[in-house]
């Protein structure tokens, strides 16, 4: 073991050569830049400014305008954007910032070779910033990461000399001073007892090397004042201090040690079967997303074995199946530690756990520093989670699912055994006609019942039918009557008498409503029969008086402030006050009329008081007396009436009487009806008046009334043509109908109460409701009169249903309802085969009953079972993630006292936080308890965790072909179990910091060939032969099969299952565009512009908004593609925006911009549309191009597998040549020859030619050809051919064994009205016997997977095929007609979003 921990310590610093952090010979645009680059004919001294900025650690420094004219500025602005492309690229695949300034370089021989490494390294950001309104290139230093000695330069002269530089700067001091600096390098050098060769202090340009230039022999180590921007790569330091200390103590148990020192053990490699998820009980499960069979009995597998590998061909979920692992050990209570080298993977996990809200404790770590304060946070937060309500409904919805998986798992036969009915159940299915139109229900009268006795009832039954079908017929009027069976000969005289009389009246009623349109309904009628009376009276009032002008001015009052009714309340009040006043005014006989009316109001005052002083025996003395008596016996005098007491008052009562005309007419003038008072104060005059507002009164007074009841019928009275048509003798003729309506209405409601004593109350009812209604129906009534005729037809039918027992009259109700006797011709033996029918089924129902199994086979039974367990998968889907958030929380409160208080002050600090690794050393158990699940790569994991055996329980690598061994042992050491999820088939640990193929050194070729004695170079290749694998075989990614199937042949052997493609002759999902390129420098122009066209094409019109992603087979392509957007975009600033938000788009927390890359750097990509640039063309001379860069070089071919498994929905390949004219590549390595099979597949894909693409796929498969679907009907059973057989003769084009994976649809309908669609998936039950046998994946998934495919999907069982095969054929019918309308669309929508 020690020698192996020693190997992987070894691998891990990479001490070797081609480390540009430990060997810098020359620059390349995309990896390094000379500070000296900056200098220009305009700013000479720029590199000694930036340099000195750079020593004084300024936080942005100015390096050059970006907008720059000058061919200077031009070469330097391509050159940093180049720079970069690539920087943004390698943080974009590892998380990590790798820019950083390069100061002082140590040059000469260390150990055997020639090395010339960087010092200082500050950490900063390059990018394109406003200066003063002008875009500049800028370099930021990173303020929380200051700078820094080169790490690797510490280990290399630690290993080959013996020199410590990290003791040497700690006794020099450990901050990097901003003044001097390379004085503060000597003294650490010094402190080393490192001896350098005196060298210049001036800054210097760098001198590039190439192999003949590297100086030989011992060169004396110097210090050179170089600085250079660039990318350099960083010591695994972490990593090693775990390797250290495993070194110190190396494992004797615990997981690392079984699997690399013991033999598994027994069961560790044994097969993963499909039938372990039916020995495991649903109640312990915790599948948290949509899963199929492969992925769940991976979950299952993991959890007894050391270790798994789950095999993750491209879309097959293996997220997927790391979140449901995560789950289902977080729901046991156990730790999970998710690994992987690229940061983007660990996002997919987590943003998958934050969108099942499972992310409340699980945290994600990046890099150490960056996120720290991150983690803290997520750690504060933890401690205030409030515990949330239980979840109860588990354990009910998992034993329901087991329940029915037994039922869905037990298909048998039962089919010869006597039953008590008398036949035996095979005889049952084939006589019971699988028909609803025969099928009434019989199960309760079933007990006991032989198939002998049916035959006897079927007999009575039959005698009677005859009757019933005249007597009983739904449409005959006496059909719905109650028994006649003991009415005598009193009941058919009453009820011949009551018929007429209801004939007579309702063809009254009919001709009265033909004649008069009816205001109301009768019933409405008869409620206000009061009313219509007064109407009539009202309308004879008319007749006798001419009232026009009365009742114009009771309507046309403009200040009327009440309805009419209020309004005829107040007149009437009016006029009671008026007679009463007129009596009065009588009384006190004839008015005055020489006087005023404050006159009179005065004199009176005067007379009342004079006669009042005249009753008091004291007037004598009384001087007011004197003076009154005075002056009325003056004005007597004056007027000529005698002063004597009688005289006196009578002309009192003169006074009052003019009094009481002046006060009428004032309070009356306010009402509009009153307003034409006479104008003299004549009592005889007054009282004519008053008559005439009485007759207007009683006739308004019954009008408003009626007007109330019939708002719509009777108009306001405003003209005189108003008034003349109510007295027009038509009106008063309606009036005296609606009259007579009322008493016919009565009338027949009185007949019908005695006719309920024969029919049905309901019947009645009816009949009542359409009187009242005022639909009299006389045909209706003429019928029932009829049938009164037939009264002893009635009497002996009804007696002869009386004397059937119960069960026979219960057997005649149903099956009038099942099959009524007025739509049946043939009821006799209708009812027959139906009553002989049902009991066939209800035996089999009984049957079916102790034997469950037989059920199971009928396709609505099925499916009944089959949605209801997917509704119960479905709700358990989301209830876990609750259950299981609600567990975590629960943990949180075991963290108690002086450490809860601990974590809570160190989560809430923002100044010096603790390192976390401090803090996990402290508080481990504490710390995995608040956060029992961390995503991190293998640098962080050493950077955090203390170096403690099984402190997880599982840990899970994430892509782990690219995840070197070394770096997976020290996360391994740390676990009790391990799944290593990957795909061998893509690309091993990609080393983006090595020299790329365009700009590599002639010597260092062989640097780069795998080291055959190191067996195994990632982690996925060494866990082969420790642990078990499970491979995920079904494929999600892709919405055209077409996408996947060369991957699936070539490079899995078909190990994928796919769905076909629905639309199979909609829109390509592979074009390929031919142009005429040259090979000029390593990249192809034409293709650039092409891929460029696509690009913008797509931006601007494809209103889908499909995320890009262009692949290209070398960088120089790439970079070439990049300049031309680049060049687009600046010549349209609209177009140049519209690149850009391509390029940074995300959704959610996802990057998803528009990247440009090559065929290295795209593993873990997925975009919905790929766009190829192929470059490879033919040069100016007309010779193909021969060098094909990592595609020829070993595992050349699993970058193109990479490459090609991208696209979710589309891809376009641009090319410069013919795939068929490309003969020389059959003598090159297996990349270039499957390149170009797959443009041989892609073109005849984009042809559409069907032939061509199973001539490619049987050729890479070297395997039995695949049977084209246009010429040969291929068949899994007879039954599945009859079903085909029947399909075709009603018109349908049927093809059989659609699809080119294991995921085959048996027959496939297509459209009716398309012929480049399928409308149908017809599956028959031949992949019951030969699919899974666990009963999610052959009953549930399987369909689901098909439907999510754009797949509409029927299942024809044999058993049902054999019972009603036209029924079944019938129901494919109904279900195509049924898709016909909305198919078309479907299909559109799904093939542009179906991902």
């Amino acid at each position: 073991m020690q020698d192996l921990l020693e190997l992987y310590r070894d691998r891990l610093t990479d001490l070797t050569k081609r480390n540009t952090s430990l060997r810098l010979l020359k620059l390349t645009n995309k990896n390094h830049a000379d500070v000296f680059s900056l200098a220009t004919e305009e700013s000479k001294d720029n590199p000694i400014r930036v340099a000195e900025e750079v020593i004084m650690q300024k936080s942005q420094i100015v390096l050059i305008s970006a907008v720059g004219q000058s061919n200077d500025d031009f070469v330097v602005n391509q050159k940093f954007t180049t720079l970069k492309r690539e920087i943004d690229l390698i943080e974009q695949e590892t998380g990590a910032n790798t820019f950083h300034v390069a100061y002082a370089f140590l040059e000469g021989t260390v150990g055997e070779d020639f090395y010339r490494s960087p010092i200082l390294l500050y950490p900063a950001h390059i990018a394109k910033r406003k200066v003063q309104g002008v875009p500049h290139w800028v370099i930021e230093l990173d303020a929380e990461n200051p700078p820094f000695l080169n790490p690797v330069l510490d280990l290399a002269l630690n290993r080959f000399l013996g020199v410590n530089l990290g003791e040497a700067v700690q006794s020099v001091g450990e901050e990097i001073p901003t003044a001097d600096v390379l004085a503060w390098v000597q003294s650490v050098f010094s402190a080393a007892k490192l001896k350098l060769s005196p060298s210049s202090s001036t800054l210097a340009p760098f001198k590039s090397l190439s192999s003949k230039d590297i100086p030989t022999g011992k060169v004396a180590l110097q210090l050179q004042p170089y600085m250079i921007f660039g990318k350099f790569r960083q010591s695994t330091s972490n990593l090693l201090v775990d390797y250290e200390e495993l070194l110190k103590n190396p494992p004797s148990e615990g997981l690392l040690y079984r699997l690399l020192n013991e033999e598994p053990a027994e069961g560790q490699l044994a097969e993963v079967k499909s039938d372990i998820l039916n020995e495991q009980k649903e109640y312990g499960t915790y599948f948290v997303l949509d899963t199929d069979a492969s992925q769940e009995a991976a979950v299952i597998a993991s959890r007894e074995r050391d270790g798994l590998i789950v095999h993750g061909p491209p879309g097959t979920g293996k997220s997927q199946v790391i979140v449901n692992l995560v789950a289902d050990h977080l729901a046991r209570g156990q730790k999970v530690l998710v690994v992987c080298q690229k940061p983007v993977a660990l996002e997919v996990v987590y943003n998958r756990l934050a969108s099942i809200n499972l992310n409340h404790q699980v945290t994600l770590v990046h890099d150490v520093h960056r996120d720290k304060a991150a983690v803290y946070g997520k750690i504060g937060s933890i401690l205030q989670r409030e515990i949330s309500t239980g979840i109860t409904e588990l354990e009910r919805l998992s034993n329901e699912m087991d329940v029915l998986a037994d039922k869905l798992n037990s298909i048998a036969n039962s089919l010869h055994a006597d039953r008590p009915f008398g036949k035996t159940l095979r005889y049952l299915y084939a006589n019971a006609k699988w028909d609803p139109n025969l099928m009434i229900v019989v199960s309760d009268l079933a007990n006991g019942m032989t198939y002998e006795e049916l035959q006897k009832r079927l007999l009575e039954i039959r005698s009677i039918l005859a009757l019933m079908q005249k007597f009983d017929h739904a449409n005959y009027a006496w059909a719905r009557r109650k028994s006649f069976a003991k009415f005598g000969n009193q009941h058919h005289m009453e009820l011949e008498e009551v018929s007429k009389r209801l004939c007579v009246a309702v063809e009254r009623g009919n001709e009265i409503r033909i004649q008069f349109e009816l205001p109301n309904t009768p019933q409405y009628l008869v409620q206000n029969r009061e009313t219509l009376i007064g109407l009539k009276q009202a309308v004879q009032i008319l007749g006798r008086s001419n009232l026009f002008k009365h009742v114009h001015m009771f309507y046309f009052d403009e200040d009327k402030e009440f309805e009419h009714s209020d309004q005829i309340a107040r007149v009437k009040q009016v006029f009671q006050m008026i007679t009463q006043q007129l009596k009065r005014a009588q009384e006190l006989g004839a008015p005055i009329t020489h006087m005023s009316e404050t006159e009179a109001k005065d004199w009176a005052k005067k007379i009342d008081d004079f006669l009042a002083l005249q009753q008091k025996i004291t007037r004598f003395v009384s001087f007011s007396w004197y003076v009154l008596k005075r002056e009325v016996q003056t004005y007597c005098t004056k007027s000529g009436v005698l002063f004597d007491s009688k005289s006196v008052l009578k002309y009192r009562q003169s006074i009052e009487s003019y009094l009481i005309f002046q006060s009428l007419r004032e309070r009356i003038a306010k009402l509009h009806f009153y307003s034409d008072v006479p104008v003299v104060n004549d009592v005889d005059t007054w009282e004519e008046w008053n008559r005439q507002k009485q007759h207007a009164m009683e006739f308004l007074d019954k009008y408003v009334e009626a007007q109330g009841c019939f708002d719509k019928w009777l108009p306001d009275l405003v003209t005189k043509e108003d008034l003349d048509k109510l007295a027009n003798g038509q009106f008063t003729t309606l009036v005296e109908s609606l009259l007579e309506i009322v008493d016919l209405s009565e009338r027949i409601s009185q007949d019908l109460q005695i006719l309920k004593q024969y029919l049905s109350d309901d019947t009645v009812s009816e009949l009542r409701e359409m009187v009242d209604q005022g639909i009299f129906h006389v045909s209706r009534f003429a019928e029932l009169a009829e049938g009164a005729r037939n009264f002893d037809s009635l009497q002996r039918l009804d007696q002869m249903k009386e004397n059937l027992d119960g069960i026979n009259q219960k057997l005649i109700e149903r099956c009038r309802e099942k099959a009524p006797l007025e739509s049946t011709p043939s009821a006799s033996e209708l009812w027959n085969e139906i009553i002989e029918n049902s009991f066939l089924h209800t035996w089999i129902d009984t049957v079916e009953a102790t034997d469950k199994h037989m059920s199971d086979v009928s396709t609505e039974l099925f499916e009944q079972w089959r949605s209801r367990y997917s509704s119960l998968l479905r709700e358990k889907r989301r209830l876990v993630p609750e259950w299981i958030d609600r567990q975590l929380a629960l943990e949180v409160s075991n963290v108690r006292g002086q450490v809860r208080t601990t974590l809570k002050h160190e989560a809430s600090k923002k100044r010096q936080i603790k390192p976390l690794r401090k803090v996990l050393r402290d508080y481990t158990s504490d710390v995995l308890k608040l956060v029992p699940c961390w995503l991190c790569t293998p640098e962080a994991v050493s950077a955090i965790f203390p170096v403690e055996s099984g402190l997880f329980d599982l840990v899970i690598f994430d892509e782990a072909s690219q995840c070197p061994v070394e770096n997976a042992i020290p996360a391994i050491y740390r676990g009790k179990q391990v799944v290593v999820a990957g795909d061998e088939k893509q690309l091993p640990p990609t080393n983006l910091f090595r020299i790329s193929d365009d700009d590599e050194s002639e010597d260092e070729d062989e640097e780069f060939v795998r080291d055959n004695h190191r067996k195994a170079s990632h982690l996925l290749d060494w866990s082969k032969s420790n642990m078990a694998d499970q491979w995920l075989t079904w494929h999600y990614r892709s919405a055209n099969d077409a996408l996947i199937h060369f991957s699936n042949y070539a490079f899995y052997g078909k190990r994928m299952q796919t769905a076909p493609i629905v639309g199979f002759g909609k829109e390509k999902p592979i074009e390929f565009i031919r142009v005429n390129g040259k090979w000029i420098g390593q990249r192809n122009q034409e293709e650039a512009e092409r891929i460029a066209d696509l690009v913008v094409d797509i931006l601007q019109h494809d209103e889908s908004n499909p995320t890009l992603g262009i692949i290209t087979f070398n960088s120089n392509q790439a970079e070439l593609i990049n300049d031309v957007l680049d060049n687009r975009g600046h010549d349209d600033p609209a177009l140049h925006n519209l690149i850009e938000q391509a390029r940074t788009r995300k959704e959610g927390d996802q990057f998803v911009g528009l990247f440009v890359k090559n065929i290295e750097n795209v593993q873990g990509d997925e975009r919905d549309i790929i766009l190829f640039s192929v470059a490879y063309a033919k040069d100016q001379d007309g010779k193909m191009v021969s060098q094909f860069g990592t595609l020829s070089q070993d595992m050349g071919e699993n970058r193109l597998n990479v490459a090609i498994t991208r696209a979710r929905l589309k891809v376009y390949i641009v090319c410069s040549f013919e795939p068929s004219e490309w003969t020389r590549v059959e003598t090159y390595s297996r990349g270039p020859k499957l390149l170009k099979r797959y443009l041989e597949y892609a073109k005849a894909i984009s042809d559409g030619d069907e032939r061509r693409v199973d001539m490619v796929l049987e050729k890479i498969l070297d395997a039995t050809a695949v049977q084209s679907i246009e010429n040969v009907s291929i068949y899994d059973s007879a039954f599945e051919e009859e079903v085909a057989t029947a399909l075709r003769n009603l018109g349908y084009t049927v093809q059989t064994q659609v699809g080119f994976s294991g995921y085959r649809i048996d027959l496939a309908i297509v459209h009716p009205d398309d012929p480049e669609c399928f409308i149908l998936g017809v599956e028959c039950d031949g992949a019951m016997y030969h699919s899974s046998r666990v009963a999610r994946e052959r009953d549930l998934y399987r369909q689901r997977f098909l439907e999510q495919q754009g797949w509409s999907i029927y299942r024809v069982w044999s058993r049902n095929w054999w019972k009603t095969r036209q029924g079944e054929i019938e129901k494919i019918q109904r279900e195509v007609e049924r898709l016909r309308g909305g198919s078309r669309a479907q299909v559109k929508e799904f093939l542009r979003n179906s991902i």
